[in-house]
This record gives structure tokens, sequence and C-alpha cells, in this order.
């Protein structure tokens, strides 16, 4: 994963929930589809709107019931406001209607307001990413896949209904697609990426972008 990255994570985001449902689409049984859903709302007092997007599988075989909800974490999802309070109320509602959900966080930072904290993972197991995944039937239950900032994003499991195999989500490949497509020709190598890593992964990735001619 690029931490660079983080800084156009509108447009990489945005890309990501079209290619999380282009990929996961293939994999679905028939009776399951998934699709994208997004709203709009603006703040009094603030002329910006405010854009919320996540995936949805749904069975189309009883009414389109919402089986899993696959969210892709912003800055304003995991920090202090509106943005946090309406997410961490959309995990009551996915809770209290027996959804599972998927929670793709790729942004480095703290996650003090998120159900799953730093703090709930062993200290060898905090990386600089994590995916916590919901079962619908086990509510008061998250299962943390810790991701390392210098290895590729591990396939992802994303559950589907009670006493079904769940599907495997390959999030990589959407991240090399989108940096591909992105051309992120602005991206200062030069400079350290905000927030800034760690002395550890700050000398590694210097490593590494000396290599590519980076820097």
């Amino acid at each position: 994963m690029d931490p660079y990255l983080e800084r156009h994570w509108g447009d990489v985001r945005t890309r990501m929930t079209v290619y999380i449902a282009e990929a996961l689409s293939a994999l679905l049984p028939d009776a399951l589809c998934i699709r994208t859903e997004e709203n709009i709302f603006i703040e009094e007092g603030d002329d910006n709107p405010c854009i919320e997007r996540w995936n949805q599988i749904l069975n189309v075989s009883s009414g389109e019931q919402l089986v899993t909800a696959i969210e892709v974490l912003t800055p304003d999802s995991k920090g202090a406001g509106k943005l946090n309070d309406r997410y961490r109320q959309r995990l009551k509602d996915y809770q209290q209607a027996g959804v599972s959900v998927v929670e793709i966080d790729l942004l480095r930072g703290t996650r003090e307001r998120l159900s799953i904290t730093q703090d709930d993972l062993p200290a060898k197991e905090r990386k600089a990413y994590v995916v916590c995944v919901r079962k619908g039937w086990l509510p008061g239950r998250w299962e943390a896949y810790p991701i390392s900032l210098r290895a590729p994003i591990p396939p992802v499991p994303v559950p589907l209904r009670r006493g079904e195999s769940h599907v495997r989500l390959e999030l990589q490949p959407s991240i090399d697609r989108i940096y591909a497509i992105g051309r992120y020709d602005d991206i200062d190598y030069s400079k350290p990426p905000v927030p800034s890593l760690n002395l550890e992964d700050e000398a590694w990735a210097d490593g590494v972008l000396r290599q590519a001619g980076r820097r």
C-alpha cells in the first residue's frame, strides 16, 4: 500500500467502491448481488456537501434483504464529527438487523472513535492498516485482520448468509489499478507522507523509493 495515496483518498475511495463491486459480483451466488450506495447531505452553515459511499450485498430472492455491508473508511468517518456519528449509527443499525459488516481501514491514524481501537489489538498485531469483520449472526464479535504497510494487501474474507462460505475479496489488484489509472503525477515522493511514518517504516520507504528512482 502506498501511504502517499492518502492525499488523494477521495478519488481512491470512490474508485475502490466501484472496483469492489466489480470484483465481488462474479463471486456471489445467483441469489445475491452487490450494489453501491451513496448519501449526500449538507450540514447547516457549510456549503460543501458531505458524501457517504459504501457497498451492499443484497439477497434479491427475498425482497433485496441486506446481507453484508462493505465500508471503506475515510478520514471523516474515523474522526470526530457528523460523518463519524452517522457511520457509528449505521453500524448499530446493521447490528440490529443482523447484517454482516466488512470495515476496510487503509488510512493510518487513530481508531479511537471506532468499534475496534488500537488498544483492542495485541501490541504485536498493531499494523498500519486493518480490516475488521463482524458476522451478522455473531453481533458481539469482531474479527480483525491487521495489514502491514510493507506487504501486499491479503485477500479479505467477506461473509455472506449464515451457513454459506465467505468469498475472498482481492483488494491489492484494485489498489494497483487505481494507482495506474489515477496517474498521480503530482505526488512528491521527496517529502514524507502525511501523517508521517514511524522511523522503521520511513527507512524502509526511503530504500524502496530510492531504488525506484523516486528520491
